[in-house]
């Protein structure tokens, strides 16, 4: 789910915002929004699947608001002189690109 905002006279999309948790017994694999919503299903569709693979996925996805946040507190905080913050950047911006 996304929230349209404006910025600039362009719609801008915003990730449904967390925290985001994951379901219990059967429907551990979904991730829902703070809000109750159902956000995503991590059912993993490959037949190569590990036995709880999706269980692991969706408990991932929903770290992720938490996780970005984290990375960008850190990222604040830390010297780019004292050592290569590329692939944190990298992250963030991954996290944080703009979808048509």
């Amino acid at each position: 789910g996304y929230e349209v905002g404006e910025c600039g006279g362009a719609a801008v999309s915003h990730p449904t915002p967390g925290p985001w948790h994951v379901g219990s017994g059967s429907a551990a694999r979904i991730v829902y929004a703070a809000n109750g919503w159902a956000i995503a299903d991590a059912k993993v569709y490959h037949g190569g699947n590990k036995s709880g693979e999706d269980f692991e996925n969706a408990r991932l996805m929903a770290a992720a608001p938490d996780l970005l946040e984290a990375l960008k507190r850190a990222r604040r905080q830390l010297v780019p002189s004292e050592c290569d913050l590329s692939f944190i950047d990298k992250a963030i911006a991954k996290a944080e690109e703009a979808r048509p």
